[in-house]
């Protein structure tokens, strides 16, 4: 026999209040103490007690429902993305929040008017913003709880969850310096981003704290794209780099591709770094040399600061979550014998 669902009024039973205590409690609202909201939640949790979201939306006007707004038509291409997605829809699911994924190349601004104006969900979270989406601006100027995912270049009126790339870059960077190579190329994101912006600066900044002269030939701007990463390997190459580093990981993949198509060895001839930590399987079950970005920390950072601001508490305006430099097999050893003078 199939057992019943929990309902509210178990909860109120269990608990020795009444069902409108435990849905005050439950939903966060004024006028439950706090001793007895601890009760509350602690009976509904050993309950087992799940809220029934419609009821919830008819009793309260709330949906229940936060949204998560991404570039692009797919995310089988894009596994930063898609990670992203995965580690937000597991911090929503965790506070009993619906999720709802918005994907459109063509800048979805009548997708987004359609979620204010019809009230479908009750906050949004933007990932990587650029200066040229004229959507997002009219998303940031809804009345509607929303914070960034990745910084805005120029709106510094909107809560921002973000992790750290200017120093990370530079510290790859500079392992890559201290291991002998000398001529490090890279491949940048699209520079009307912000994280690009910053991984740029981090790779400037880890030659200037050595001495050294960037050679502005070695930089070029990718798209965040393999395809980019592909493009830009062939101009490096064509340069005598002996190391690149890329502004994420499926760059990276790319270059290591195309450097082990040629026979190039790695990364002894050639080291190659990322920035992500969700590369997909290498070849000869090499590893690559990332910074991995905590991106459930980041999902559960950005859902919670949203419901916060559904619920009126304030919000840090900047938070930043510190990656990890993950040294994999595709770069060399600091004090590797690789005939480095």
């Amino acid at each position: 026999m199939q057992q019943r669902d929990v309902s509210i009024d178990d909860v109120a039973r269990a608990a020795g209040v009444s069902p409108a205590t435990v849905s005050r409690a439950l939903n966060g609202r004024a006028g439950v103490r706090d001793d007895v909201r601890a009760r509350v939640q602690l009976v509904a949790d050993g309950l087992g007690y799940r809220p029934n979201r419609a009821a919830k939306h008819l009793a309260g006007g709330r949906t229940s429902i936060i949204g998560l707004v991404l570039a692009g038509t797919s995310l089988v291409d894009d596994p930063y993305s898609a990670a992203l997605v995965q580690s937000v829809a597991g911090a929503a699911g965790a506070v009993d929040e619906g999720l709802m994924l918005i994907l459109d190349s063509r800048q979805p601004d009548e997708a987004v008017r359609h979620l204010v104006r019809d009230g479908l969900v009750e906050g949004i979270m933007i990932s990587a913003p650029t200066v040229k989406d004229r959507w997002i601006e009219e998303l940031l100027d809804a009345e509607m709880p929303t914070i960034l995912i990745g910084a805005h270049p120029l709106r510094l009126d909107v809560p921002v969850v973000d992790v750290e790339s200017l120093e990370a870059s530079a510290h790859m960077v500079d392992h890559l310096l201290a291991s002998g190579c000398r001529r490090v190329g890279t491949i940048t994101g699209p520079l009307d981003r912000v994280d690009a912006m910053l991984r740029l600066d981090g790779y400037e900044l880890a030659h200037r704290r050595r001495g050294l002269t960037v050679d502005a030939g070695l930089i070029i701007e990718g798209a965040f794209t393999y395809e980019s990463g592909r493009r830009a390997a062939d101009r490096l190459l064509a340069e005598d780099v002996d190391a690149i580093y890329a502004a994420n990981d499926q760059m990276a993949c790319a270059v290591l591709d195309r450097a082990l198509e040629l026979g190039i060895d790695v990364p002894h001839t050639l080291s190659v770094a990322g920035f992500d930590g969700i590369a997909r399987d290498l070849p000869d079950r090499m590893t690559l040399s990332t910074i991995e970005q905590p991106l459930r920390e980041l999902g559960r950072r950005a859902v919670t600061t949203l419901v916060d601001l559904i619920r009126g508490i304030a919000a840090p305006s900047h938070q930043i979550i510190e990656p990890r430099l993950r040294l994999g097999s595709t770069t060399r050893s600091i004090g590797a014998d690789d005939g480095a003078t």
